[in-house]
């Protein structure tokens, strides 16, 4: 559909710039922030949450030129931004700002797989339970961040690896009006803990939620897909089964034609 394709925002989180932000010759720091990697023409980062002003989420520094990654690569990033800048004269028609002092700490990107059948009793090898998915999260180009909380064994806190598994029934048929559907998240670490000294430690990860929202989009009445996260709450005393699972807030991603 050329340029009307389908563009999402999230809203259920909001990262709010202050209303003096676009007052020339400002100079502010931002961060951390989620974004998102494009190195089709200009390398720049889609941001999240509001546009910093006329429309614009995207920033250019000149260590982008030379990143190790390709589009679609997720980051934390931390930047300096001063709209006297002469490179920020003409962001109208460059469509980007161009900040300084850019720090970029990548993150985990998962996919996201759409299955016939769920296991929901059985638990993984080395799987741990999630504490709290926060209330913060950004949907950028396809991509959506979570923030979440987890109870890591003191053993593991400095070499710590978290995998992801997300996935959903390729059929729901949900029984709330408006529709609310669900996606499953597993967490696992890959080394077996020594100790069962649990701290609560936060992370972030990312997930293309692409075939999620192309399955679901155009199953609702009003052009917003909501949608849940699901969880495992508790194991069962030996660790074997999950025991009760947890439910996040729900979600919402709204369908806008441009």
């Amino acid at each position: 559909m050329n340029r009307q394709s389908i563009l999402f925002s999230l809203l259920s989180f909001a990262f709010i710039f202050s209303s003096c932000l676009g007052d020339e010759g400002q100079r502010i720091g931002i961060g951390p922030q989620a974004a998102v990697l494009d190195l089709n023409g200009t390398p720049t980062m889609y941001i999240g949450g509001k546009e910093i002003t006329n429309k614009i989420n995207r920033v250019y520094a000149s260590k982008l030129e030379s990143i190790n990654g390709e589009t679609g690569d997720c980051y934390m990033i931390e930047f300096v931004l001063d709209f006297g800048a002469d490179e920020n004269q003409n962001v109208a028609e460059n469509q980007y700002y161009t900040v300084e002092n850019l720090e970029a700490t990548p993150v985990n990107k998962w996919g996201v797989a759409k299955v016939s059948k769920l296991d929901t009793v059985d638990t993984r090898k080395n799987e741990i339970l999630l504490t709290t998915i926060q209330s913060r999260h950004d949907y950028i180009r396809d991509i959506l961040f979570l923030y979440t909380t987890h109870a890591i064994p003191d053993s593991m806190m400095d070499k710590r690896v978290i995998d992801y598994e997300m996935s959903f029934l390729d059929i729901q048929e949900p029984t709330t009006n408006p529709p609310v559907y669900e996606l499953f998240l597993r967490t696992t670490q890959r080394e077996k803990a020594s100790s069962d000294n649990k701290l609560t430690t936060p992370d972030i990860s990312a997930y293309n939620l692409t075939t999620f929202v192309n399955t679901f989009i155009n199953q609702t009445p009003d052009d917003t897909l909501r949608f849940t996260i699901v969880y495992p709450k508790t194991f069962n005393q030996d660790t074997t089964a999950i025991s009760s699972w947890s439910t996040s807030e729900t979600f919402k991603l709204i369908k806008v034609q441009y």
